[in-house]
């Protein structure tokens, strides 16, 4: 009997995408040891570490260091670094040390410019991803590799009769205040559920104080409890169109993006460069830009437009776990 492929995943909570991740890898016949690397799921040290992070570095290592020796014994084929927030060069050089056999594989879900360390990473393993198709033409050992769609928003059959035309669900965030004003400017004329989470009641009042659009903001759109997975889930799945904003710092396309692709939802983004991905299709896709928000109603009454399966399936979980496993030469 041929013993399995062994596997170290070194990732931070993301939405409980690691565990997805390590379930595909499973699933694919590798056996899998998960290391999350946050030293505390806290936001507020989060938060202290990444405004103080020289100040933190021993902290960090150490918290890193000692989950990292309880698998020291293990002999990986493989170690994926996800983010690398917290790997510093103490632990990338003990890592290289410790398991001088295994491929160093590293994905970045971040762009470089919110992510400098990351530059140190992607010099020291074999293979290095990123989201980022700007960072990938910059950076010549850095090779595009997009997001992915998990497997429950695969749909077969697309759903005209919905609940909602347009949702959003995310976190209160300075640039996506204006963007929703626009599309709540269509609320005769549209179906909405706008879902915004504001961390903390301080957080909301600061935000009142020092952001104008926020100010001026419709409150009924802003919670302050997190929403749960199978509440997203729901509300995505009664909506025919969903928007999505792009953060200013990346040119990578959303978990959001793929998810839609998956479902046969509509998209609304702010993300010009989508145009350029082989599924870009304008009758499912709007680019929200100034002044054309009359024509979103349009946009979300016309049907939306099957996709060949096989080009969905290239963004799937199991696509891009292939991919980075060094099986699969779709990107």
């Amino acid at each position: 009997m041929t013993s399995k492929t062994k596997v170290l995943l070194i990732c931070p909570r993301f939405f409980g995408y690691e565990e997805r991740i390590c379930s595909k890898l499973l699933e694919l016949e590798y056996d899998v040891d998960l290391i999350i690397d946050t030293p505390s799921d806290k936001g507020v040290i989060k938060g202290l570490i990444r405004l103080f992070r020289p100040l933190f570095r021993g902290y960090i290592t150490r918290s890193l260091s000692e989950k990292i020796k309880e698998v020291e014994n293990q002999n990986y084929s493989k170690i994926i670094i996800v983010k690398g927030e917290y790997v510093t060069e103490e632990i990338l050089r003990y890592i290289k040390c410790r398991f001088s056999g295994a491929e160093l594989i590293y994905y970045n879900w971040d762009s470089i410019k919110n992510s400098p360390y990351s530059l140190s990473l992607i010099e020291q393993v074999s293979r290095a991803y990123t989201f980022d198709s700007f960072d990938s033409e910059c950076h010549k050992k850095l090779q595009l590799l997009p997001l992915f769609y998990v497997d429950e928003y695969r749909q077969e059959v697309i759903v005209d009769d919905l609940k909602y035309d347009v949702c959003f669900v995310g976190t209160a965030r300075k640039g996506r205040f204006s963007c929703i004003e626009k599309i709540s400017s269509l609320q005769e004329e549209l179906s909405l559920c706008f879902y915004v989470y504001v961390q903390s009641r301080i957080k909301h009042y600061i935000n009142i104080l020092m952001i104008e659009k926020y100010s001026k903001f419709d409150k009924r759109y802003i919670n302050f409890s997190p929403i749960t997975a199978v509440k997203i889930k729901e509300i995505f799945d009664s909506s025919k169109a969903v928007l999505d904003i792009q953060h200013p710092s990346q040119s990578g396309l959303t978990m959001r993006t793929f998810e839609c692709l998956a479902s046969g939802k509509k998209l609304i983004t702010t993300n010009e460069n989508i145009k350029y991905y082989d599924f870009y299709n304008e009758e499912n896709i709007f680019i929200l830009r100034n002044g054309n928000i009359g024509e979103l109603q349009s946009f979300i009454r016309k049907p939306y437009v099957e996709l060949n399966k096989d080009l969905v399936k290239k963004y799937s979980l199991e696509s891009w776990s292939k991919t980075i496993m060094g099986c699969d030469n779709e990107w």
